[in-house]
């Protein structure tokens, strides 16, 4: 379904995938609509971002223009040519994206390794999936740790007060990433590690 998303030319076809991934994660697989909706809420930012720059042009006239703003001796325009790619350009993203979910909701880490080991990936780049796979998690739960203390302190309760905790919040972070590494190092090594994980 990836590759018919990346492949095809045709926004209809992205819908459709779309359309077929959303009704199987929902309805057969069982995850919460409410759930699944706000995981696209972060992808939508990226693209609408984009969209943004793919769609608005400057040009000296309007001619070729749908739609024209002028300010000062130069317009900023939309184009029917990029407003159609860029309709393509947001269907395909969304299609693929509805894909690579359908992948992580419906599938165990450990069934992907095992079914990469069974297909012959190189070691290495199994050993860097799954080191990726903890340190996401890894992060994720020291965010969640900073943020609460944070919060429980009245960090997020005015502008000034979000961007002050939110800069220590980085800060911090940084440092207990490096410390987690270093255990996890340590820990590897108490165990006799040989630069191979053994699955």
């Amino acid at each position: 379904m990836i590759s018919i998303a990346l492949f095809a030319n045709n926004s209809f076809i992205h819908l459709a995938i779309f359309s077929v991934m959303s009704i199987i994660v929902t309805i057969i697989a069982k995850i919460p609509i409410k759930v699944y909706f706000k995981m696209y809420l972060l992808p939508i930012a990226f693209i609408l971002l984009s969209l943004i720059a793919f769609i608005f042009s400057i040009s000296n006239n309007d001619i070729t223009s749908l739609f024209s703003i002028k300010i000062s001796s130069f317009f900023i325009i939309i184009r029917e040519d990029s407003l159609i790619q860029a309709i393509s350009l947001i269907t395909r993203a969304f299609s693929t994206i509805s894909c690579s979910y359908f992948l992580i909701l419906t599938t165990p880490f450990n069934s992907l390794i095992k079914l990469l080991l069974k297909y012959k990936v190189p070691v290495l780049l199994i050993e860097l999936t799954m080191l990726t796979y903890r340190f996401i998690f890894i992060l994720l739960e020291e965010i969640s740790k900073i943020y609460r203390a944070q919060d429980l302190k009245f960090g997020y309760n005015t502008m000034k007060n979000s961007f002050n905790s939110l800069g220590l919040l980085l800060r911090t972070l940084i440092v207990r990433m490096i410390k987690r590494y270093k255990d996890m190092i340590v820990s590897l090594e108490s165990k006799n590690y040989d630069s191979q994980f053994y699955m």
